[in-house]
């Protein structure tokens, strides 16, 4: 019979996903992203050492791409924040 429907699980930007988006993140996904929290928080790296080159590859490709992700959502805010304040901006003009 398949999978019983659940109609309260749809999610404006992926409307077909049936699943939290958080919960089919795999466990190392969130160790990895938890290690570079801590070293941009602390200064930590997870296998010691000062210098990320030191570090394992995959842990530096990893960071890397955090990095990236990190960048395009914080350029994709300023440029909605952008936005809405040009939006308020002429709202004003018109009254």
């Amino acid at each position: 019979m398949g999978e019983p429907k659940n109609e309260n699980i749809g999610w404006p930007f992926a409307p077909g996903l049936r699943h939290c988006p958080i919960s089919v993140i795999e466990d190392r996904a969130w160790q990895l992203h938890a290690w570079w929290m801590e070293w941009k928080r602390l200064g930590v790296l997870p296998w010691g050492g000062c210098d990320l080159l030191e570090q394992p590859e995959f842990v530096v490709q990893a960071f890397t791409r955090i990095e990236q992700v990190t960048a395009e959502i914080e350029a994709k805010q300023q440029r909605e924040a952008q936005r809405e304040m040009e939006r308020l901006y002429q709202l004003g003009r018109k009254k």
